[in-house]
């Protein structure tokens, strides 16, 4: 939660009224539930967007997940977006 923490404080007194995460499956896009054995292990079985959720403030129907593999979030994502961090 560092790396977020620092992301937010680096957005200052702008709203950060949503996040967009991909990860890698097998996991729940719908409910935001990690499922891998194998890749982030240590997450399996969490709530991913409920934890997201307890560390930032941000409404959980404002946290969205894609798949990694399929993300259109991916590198220059951003510049389409008005602000993005």
């Amino acid at each position: 939660d560092s790396a977020l923490g620092a992301c937010m404080q680096k957005a200052g007194a702008r709203a950060i009224t949503g996040l967009g995460v991909a990860m890698p499956s097998p996991f729940d896009f719908i409910k935001g539930m990690a499922m891998a054995e194998h890749k982030f292990a240590s997450i399996k079985g969490m709530n991913v967007r409920a934890e997201l959720h307890r560390l930032t403030g941000i409404d959980t129907s404002r946290i969205l997940f894609t798949n990694d593999a399929a993300s259109a979030w991916g590198p220059g994502a951003s510049a389409a977006a008005t602000r993005a961090t």
